[in-house]
């Protein structure tokens, strides 16, 4: 380094991995009867290990090496993890004459992430599908129904997919950052908190579904419903008062209920002729929602988890347009102090009116708990929802075009404080100011502006007008985009084989070419 500090370091880290997976299957038919049965063992290790090192007065900034260094201050650390796993699994299937379908499954797993007395898990499975097209009482022609199949499956799946020492207290070796003695001490600090035991996240999920193939399996239909509960989520305990001294552990302290469902629609046909035309085209369609039905909270605090509570669910003020001028500001009657406009926190004309929802006459959070949660309400909800994809294949006299098109239909989205592509001069003044938001700056000529009067770090500083959450400025990040096209030419065989090449083929390709979303409607920086 030129000023400053002058060292070097260098932080090496090291993956061992080791997996193993044995298994062993047999199956035979007996007239209409098919039999499988297949059972195996899988292990799993992993150790990490990391090194840093670090000495100053590097003598040739130009020359960064462990050699060309003679400072006093060295620092030399280690460390890593270990985990590893192992289980056996099973599965057994039988079909009767392509009609009923039966399937088991079973997994009993065992991880290191977990105290001895919690480690093992048995997880089991079963479906069933009945094909109703194959009885005999069946009688629509084939080239109406082609098919059709009748599906459920119910099961529970563990999860341990946490770090390895969580239900340990571990301590941790540091310098301080003062030298005495031409040498900086050694510390250590209390071990953190651990939880009241920890074992698996289980997922039982009960399924629904149908299959059914229409006009010779030209139209396709695949529907989906589902119920998951997740029983003892691994996540973050109750928020605790700052005189705990220590940050809340993580622990299996909650109940999850999802419902959801999925479809899928699809068409596929070929004309017939010298130079056939053949496509194939297929639309999905998919939405879920979660709720919090176990956690301990019995204050009901809202920012955290509660029973009852959606995940994704955005808590925010009201906006109730601007204030008009001095006068309206002087007749409202509403202390709106808490919310804070610039240092002296004397509102103008142009800044921004929130609702009083409880009709104290106030704008606040309030006890910030379901029961007094002041002027704040469920505004919106960041998860995703009705994600959709379409998909086409067409190929005629050898040229070919598949296309990709995803999104999302329904997700809010809030910009955050300092987010200066969102908010520009509201963030930091000096710094970005996009065209998009200079060109919607209230003013008395521009009264119903997108944006407020123009007041710096309003969207930076805790409590300010802009930093906090707000229904207006929540962003609708739905969106469409053609995720892929391809369009090419498949070079005739007859040339081809003249110079023994078997296929080849000429295309070009393009990826997220074009994307809408309303939230471009007042900024065309962000992608959604």
């Amino acid at each position: 380094l030129e000023r400053g500090e002058s060292k070097i370091n260098e932080n090496d880290e090291k993956t061992n991995y080791l997996a193993a997976n044995f298994y062993a299957a047999y199956e035979t038919t007996v007239g209409k009867h098919y039999f499988k049965v297949m059972a195996g063992y899988n292990y799993e290790n992993s150790l990490l290990k990391s090194r840093y090192v670090q000495r100053d007065g590097l003598i040739n900034n130009k020359l960064p090496d462990f050699s060309l260094t003679n400072g006093l201050n060295f620092t030399l650390r280690g460390g890593g993890n270990e985990w590893r796993t192992l289980g056996g699994f099973f599965r057994v299937n039988y079909n009767f004459d392509e009609r009923y379908l039966f399937e088991v499954n079973g997994r009993y797993d065992g991880t290191s992430k977990f105290p001895q007395s919690q480690q093992w898990g048995f997880f089991p499975s079963a479906s069933a599908g009945w094909r109703v097209s194959r009885e005999k009482f069946w009688n629509i022609p084939y080239k109406a129904v082609s098919d059709l199949k009748l599906r459920a499956s119910y099961g529970t799946l563990g999860n341990g997919n946490i770090s390895p020492y969580k239900f340990l207290e571990t301590m941790s070796v540091s310098q301080l950052p003062l030298v005495i003695n031409g040498i900086r001490p050694d510390y250590t600090q209390q071990p953190n908190v651990i939880p009241n035991g920890l074992t698996w996240e289980k997922a039982t999920t009960l399924n629904l579904g149908i299959d059914l193939a229409l006009l010779e399996n030209r139209l396709t239909f695949t529907g989906d419903w589902y119920t998951r509960k997740t029983k003892d989520m691994f996540t973050d305990g109750l928020p605790l008062p700052s005189v705990f001294g220590a940050t809340e552990p993580k622990g299996n302290y909650a109940d999850l209920d999802t419902k959801g469902w999925e479809l899928s629609v699809g068409y596929r046909n070929k004309t017939n002729g010298a130079k056939p035309f053949s496509y194939d085209v297929r639309f999905v369609l998919s939405d879920n929602k979660s709720v919090i039905t176990r956690f301990n909270n019995p204050l009901g605090l809202i920012n955290t988890y509660y029973k009852g509570m959606q995940i994704g669910d955005i808590w925010g003020f009201v906006n109730d347009g601007y204030f008009k001028d001095q006068q309206e500001i002087d007749n409202r009657g509403i202390d709106q102090s808490f919310i804070r406009v610039s240092a002296a926190n004397k509102i103008l004309p142009g800044d921004i009116k929130f609702k009083d929802l409880n009709g104290d006459k106030k704008i606040n959070e309030g006890a910030g708990s379901l029961s007094d949660p002041g002027d704040r309400t469920v505004i919106g909800n960041s998860l995703p929802r009705y994600q959709y994809g379409f998909t086409g294949n067409m190929e005629w006299n050898n040229f070919f075009v598949s296309f990709f098109v995803q999104g999302i239909a329904k997700r809010d989205f809030w910009p955050g404080a300092d987010n200066s592509l969102f908010w520009g001069p509201y963030n930091r003044p000096y710094s970005w100011q996009p065209q998009e938001v200079m060109d919607n700056i209230w003013s008395e000529e521009n009264p119903d502006a997108y944006f407020p009067r123009l007041r710096g770090y309003t969207a930076l500083n805790s409590r300010a007008e802009l930093q906090v959450v707000q229904s207006k400025y929540l962003q609708n990040a739905a969106y469409i985009r053609l995720k892929n096209i391809t369009l090419g030419y498949n070079l005739p065989a007859s040339l081809l084989s003249k110079a023994g090449i078997a296929n080849a083929r000429i295309y070009a390709s393009g990826q997220n070419l074009w994307t809408w979303s309303p939230m471009y409607r007042h900024m065309k920086t962000m992608d959604p």
